[in-house]
């Protein structure tokens, strides 16, 4: 239940999306181990999903105001604040899932009206 979704970066690490933790949980493929990622956010259904794009790992805000990025090679982390987002209807859960196409990011909507796209700048 503290973490949802799940993928694989660069068949090397695991990093788990926390729905109801504050971090992240980075699993090393060959070993095993554990690790987490603190995110410095209070877990309220934060982020649902992860997708890697680039040497980054985007968590889709699922209600969050902002995508939480990882740098997949270093654990460093940063929040995006996206002019798509609706600061006062964070609470709405829009988006549900995230899926890569070429160098786009696509989060399908849950209550949204609109998808979000998010490119590799």
């Amino acid at each position: 239940r503290n973490y949802y979704a799940i993928t694989c970066y660069n068949n090397n690490k695991l990093y788990c999306a926390p729905l109801w933790a504050s971090s992240v949980l980075a699993i090393d493929g060959k070993t095993e181990e554990t690790s987490m990622i603190s995110i410095n956010v209070e877990a309220q259904m934060i982020y649902q999903s992860v997708a890697q794009l680039g040497n980054k790992l985007h968590f889709l805000p699922h209600k969050g105001a902002s995508t939480l990025v990882v740098d997949g090679e270093t654990g460093n982390i940063e929040t995006h604040y996206d002019a798509n987002f609706d600061v006062k209807d964070i609470k709405d859960m829009k988006w549900n899932s995230i899926a890569r196409c070429g160098k786009k990011l696509f989060c399908g909507p849950y209550r949204s009206d609109s998808i979000l796209v998010l490119e590799d700048r």
